[in-house]
């Protein structure tokens, strides 16, 4: 992966373009590509928090192959498409961790990707989603793509002033890694 986006930095790259900035920029992809090599290895060790949340503004789907290749027995939950039915037929929001919680124990995977996530920030369901993931990492590991921002101790979730906007203190029990540093 790091060749290929070497090859396309270099098709753009001028002719004037000296070899210090080929070989600085060498150096930033290598230097992504090992920091996300050793971020999948910390994730899989017994030691690490349980639940680590990704902060993904951009919503960017990347890494979510890459996470699968690097990390084995991972299951990839799409939150979006395993509870929309269940909320249209009515599912209570008091329902909805008991709904997670029995998908991921028929599973037996001892780590979940939670994808597309913003289902749960529906001010209709009067949910906390951080607090619903926290409960849920109790016995597993949970890494949660948050489609939203860090901003220094807190993640937030859609913009303020919107009905879905949530803000919340980082939980100490849990790892934050921004994608810049994996």
């Amino acid at each position: 992966a790091a060749r290929s986006r070497l090859q396309i930095l270099l098709r753009r790259l001028n002719e004037e373009d000296d070899i210090e900035t080929i070989c600085f920029i060498w150096v930033l992809l290598t230097k992504s590509t090992m920091q996300f090599l050793e971020f999948t290895q910390q994730l899989t060790q017994n030691q690490y928090q349980n639940l680590t949340i990704i902060p993904n503004p951009e919503n960017n789907t990347e890494i979510i192959p890459k996470l699968a290749k690097g990390i084995s027995n991972l299951k990839i939950l799409d939150l979006g498409k395993l509870l929309a039915k269940e909320i249209l037929d009515g599912a209570e929001s008091t329902e909805i961790e008991g709904i997670l919680a029995d998908f991921m124990n028929k599973e037996k995977s001892e780590f979940f990707l939670i994808t597309n996530s913003g289902i749960l920030f529906d001010a209709s369901l009067n949910l906390d989603p951080l607090r619903l993931f926290r409960r849920l990492s109790d016995t597993r590991k949970l890494i949660v793509l948050w489609h939203g921002k860090r901003n220094n101790n807190q993640l937030t979730y859609a913009r303020r002033g919107h009905s879905e906007y949530k803000e919340n203190n980082i939980p100490p029990d849990a790892s934050i890694i921004d994608l810049e540093d994996a």
